[in-house]
């Protein structure tokens, strides 16, 4: 079972800054405040929480 560090701010709500696309073009954008991507099938429902590990 992981042990699960602090959290980390990566998306300050309101647009792109610091982030960069890699592999391809940007599919991000900022609506209302939400991350959201257009290209996505995911989801429709905007994500609150999302734990991310680092296997580097």
């Amino acid at each position: 079972m992981p042990v699960w560090g602090a959290p980390i701010k990566l998306f300050n709500g309101k647009d792109l800054t610091g982030w960069k696309a890699v592999g391809g073009a940007n599919q991000w954008v900022v609506k209302d405040g939400i991350l959201t991507s257009p290209k996505s099938a995911l989801t429709s429902s905007p994500i609150r929480s999302l734990k991310i590990l680092n296997c580097t």
